[in-house]
């Protein structure tokens, strides 16, 4: 039967998303394998250029093939990697010095998770603490500018893709209204 056909390709496209993340590795020439945090990290100890456009196309393009197709992984760490990596974009394209670029790796990364998991709060320690897991790196105005860009950037996701009413309105108002 037709049903049965297509049940058997089921199976074989985490195989294909797979196969399609592994071209796409070998002609960017890139590090797509794993969550690719360790790229954010040293970008972010660094300032040496390892998130460039390249490697945050080349993750986003690798995570929609791997998750479209079914395949076992996660969400937060290839999000966390491309909102990393436009914001040390940004931060290159601005000529911003060390300070600001850092701020700028955080508020994307922040933003990036936040949003997509409806949690801005915890998109902008996330990406505190994911980015510098060793020198403890504290920066609360940092940490300011990560959450006000995750709570935009929250705001936008749920505008444009919708879910439930943050404030529901109740049928019986305390104002009779």
């Amino acid at each position: 039967t037709r049903t049965g056909s297509l049940a058997g390709l089921r199976f074989l496209m985490p195989a294909l998303g797979g196969l399609a993340v592994s071209v796409l590795a070998h002609w960017l020439k890139s590090d797509l394998y794993g969550t690719g945090t360790h790229l954010a990290r040293q970008e972010f100890r660094n300032l040496d250029n390892r998130l460039g456009l390249r490697e945050t196309l080349g993750k986003w393009i690798a995570s929609v093939a791997t998750l479209g197709t079914g395949a076992s992984a996660g969400r937060e760490g290839p999000m966390f990697v491309v909102g990393a990596g436009i914001g040390a974009l940004w931060a290159r394209w601005c000529k911003l010095d060390v300070f600001w670029h850092r701020r700028f790796i955080l508020a994307g990364a922040g933003a990036a998770v936040g949003s997509v998991f409806g949690t801005p709060i915890g998109g902008a320690i996330f990406a505190g603490e994911a980015l510098d897991k060793v020198d403890r790196y504290r920066d609360w105005k940092g940490f300011g500018c990560a959450l006000v860009v995750s709570g935009c950037a929250f705001f936008v996701f749920k505008a444009l893709n919708g879910g439930p009413d943050l404030f529901p309105k109740e049928s019986g108002s305390a104002i009779g209204v």
